[in-house]
Parts: C-alpha cells; sequence; structure tokens
C-alpha cells in the first residue's frame, strides 16, 4: 500500500509538468473575427523528371497557347464585320441591294485577308471555324447560309469536309474547357 501511495504521489509531482501548457504566442492575424495564425514554413523544393506523357500534354497546350493567339483576332473581326454588316443591311430594304452589298464586302474581305488566312494550318483552320462561332453565336454554314444562300453553305460544307472542316461544328465551353481557359489566360473577353 505504501509503495502505491509513494508511486501516486511522485506521478502527481511529475504529471503536472506534463500537461502544463507553455506561454508561447504565435503571430496571428484577425480575419471576419476569426483569429488565424500565421506560421512561417521553410521553402522546400520539389522537382522530378517530366514524363513522356507529361512532355506531350505540354507541348499540346503550347500549341494551343500559340493558336489561340493567332485565330482569336480572326475571329474578333469577323464577329466585329458581321456586326456592322447587319447594321448597315437594316436599313437597306431592297433585297438586290442588300445582296449587291453583301457581295461587295466580301470581295473586300477576300481581297484584304485571303492571303493571311491561307497560311493557316488545318488546326488553325478547324480553331477558327470554333472561334468564329463563340464570337458571334452562330456556326460558320449558318452564316454562309444566312448572307448567301443554302445551296451556297451546302458546297462549302461538303468542300470543307473534303480537308476535314465541319463548318456547322459550333463552340461548347463546356466541351471545349481548353480552349476557353487559354482565352481567359491571354485576356481575350
Amino acid at each position: 500500500m505504501l509503495t502505491k501511495l509513494i508511486i501516486l504521489s511522485l506521478f502527481g509531482l511529475f504529471a503536472t509538468n506534463l500537461f502544463c501548457q507553455t506561454n508561447q504566442t504565435l503571430p496571428a492575424e484577425i480575419v471576419d473575427g476569426d483569429t488565424l495564425a500565421i506560421i512561417m514554413f521553410e521553402e522546400v523544393e520539389i522537382s522530378a523528371e517530366m514524363t513522356a506523357a507529361m512532355k506531350r500534354e505540354m507541348k499540346r497546350n503550347e500549341k494551343l497557347i500559340r493558336n489561340v493567339r493567332i485565330v482569336m483576332p480572326y475571329a474578333q473581326l469577323a464577329a466585329k464585320k458581321l456586326k456592322q454588316v447587319d447594321e448597315i443591311t437594316a436599313g437597306i430594304k431592297d433585297p438586290k441591294a442588300q445582296k449587291a452589298y453583301y457581295k461587295a464586302q466580301e470581295q473586300a474581305l477576300i481581297a484584304e485577308y485571303e492571303a493571311e488566312l491561307g497560311k493557316l494550318t488545318i488546326s488553325q483552320g478547324k480553331l477558327l471555324i470554333k472561334l468564329i462561332d463563340r464570337e458571334t453565336g452562330k456556326t460558320s454554314y449558318k452564316i454562309i447560309s444566312e448572307y448567301r444562300s443554302n445551296v451556297t453553305a451546302l458546297f462549302w460544307q461538303s468542300f470543307a469536309r473534303l480537308f476535314g472542316y465541319n463548318l456547322k461544328q459550333g463552340y461548347d465551353p463546356k466541351e471545349d474547357a481548353e480552349i476557353e481557359a487559354v482565352i481567359k489566360l491571354l485576356g481575350y473577353e
């Protein structure tokens, strides 16, 4: 019994030291009524070799960024030109005069941009078709059928399909999330 009492006494003496809180203060900041401790950690460098899949993904992303940089100004220009044409033709009541105006605008655009657009790669052309839909809210097929005719739109769709394009292809921000992220990254709206 005496040994138990001695052991309990010793435990009581040392236990107070074990469970005492020290009076250390940490730097803190009060945010919205909550006190948040500010703790600085040492900088840690984490590095690893890139796998082949990571390298392919990085190259693919770099290509997409480059292509958006090249093509987006054309898509924005197309949207601006279509808006101007719509505003001007709204005041023209004669359908023949409207067609003549469309034709004149088409010829002017061809003369100005044919050489530049002819230098686009296939992937840039496909991206341009999507971005025109994003900027105008209309597919390239619909634009051609509205401003020219359904027969002309069908002809150009058939011709485009020979080269792997689809003028009916629209832009979906969910499906094309990578493109949308790149557009926002580059500061286009």
